[in-house]
């Protein structure tokens, strides 16, 4: 044989062989994933265990099948690169577009399950204030997961466990319409004052970082640093009341926002 013909031999041998490795190893990837040893079936109840170890997206994604579907879909994604840390964080940020429903949901629960997510709420924050900027991320919902927030683990997972009662309650009110009225503007801006007048005051720093509770405007580091504390003196103001109070503040402080995404019922308790 020639030499140039064996070239042109080996080279296609070489071209023919790595293109029958790359398609088996393409078959028995897919063989893999799709069933050969039921892996779909694995991840999802692998999904199924580490959700539960988070209350209240266990039930969300429990009575949300799409949802489930959806997180579960993007969280494989995430596992492939990260394995089931990286698949936990991706799913609690997946819960962020859920979080005004769960809020609306928990608004509308029984008074003393909703004065109890903010304790739950309080303690963490109180272990969070020497991280402003963490801490921040905590109160609006923005971080991923617990692990975030290493250093209040047990409060973090306290305060979901009172979330996913006071959710599964608001949830139950609002489909047999027995949920309650919201307070108006101006009654909580009275139960704000009182609170207020009887608490701790605020600094006028601590009113300007509660008015603006998103970033960008001024430095992002002196927001951080007075913002936490000054929802702690607002947590423990409104914690004060008695219990029916306290929960008329709180619906009054997280409803405002939501009231026009989510109508009252018509059958709604006074």
């Amino acid at each position: 044989m020639r030499p140039a013909v064996r070239y042109l031999f080996v080279r296609a041998l070489v071209i023919i062989i790595g293109t029958v490795f790359a398609v088996v190893v393409a078959l028995v990837a897919n063989l893999w994933w799709y069933g050969a040893d039921n892996s779909i079936d694995r991840f999802v109840a692998g999904f199924d265990r580490n959700v539960a170890n988070d209350p209240i997206m266990a039930a969300v994604v429990a009575r949300d099948s799409k949802f489930r579907d959806r997180v579960i879909g993007l969280t494989a994604n995430a596992y492939a690169s990260g394995g089931w840390p990286a698949a936990n964080d991706r799913a609690s940020q997946l819960m962020i577009e859920k979080q005004p429903e769960v809020t609306w949901a928990m608004i509308n629960a029984e008074d003393a399950l909703v004065v109890e997510v903010w304790r739950r709420y309080l303690d963490t924050m109180h272990k969070l204030k020497d991280r402003p900027t963490t801490c921040r991320l905590y109160v609006s919902g923005r971080g991923a997961g617990m692990s975030s927030y290493p250093s209040a683990s047990g409060e973090y997972m306290a305060a979901r466990r009172a979330a996913r009662a006071a959710y599964l309650s608001g949830t139950k009110r609002l489909e047999q319409g027995i949920a309650p009225v919201l307070p108006t503007e101006a009654a909580f801006d009275e139960l704000l004052d009182r609170s207020t007048t009887m608490g701790k005051p605020f600094t006028p720093e601590e009113w300007s970082a509660l008015r603006r509770r998103a970033r960008g405007q001024g430095r992002a580091e002196v927001v951080d640093a007075v913002y936490c504390p000054a929802m702690i003196k607002l947590y423990e103001n409104l914690l004060a009341f008695p219990e029916a109070e306290a929960a008329t503040a709180i619906r009054g402080y997280w409803g405002g926002p939501l009231r026009a995404r989510f109508r009252p019922e018509a059958g709604q308790a006074s």
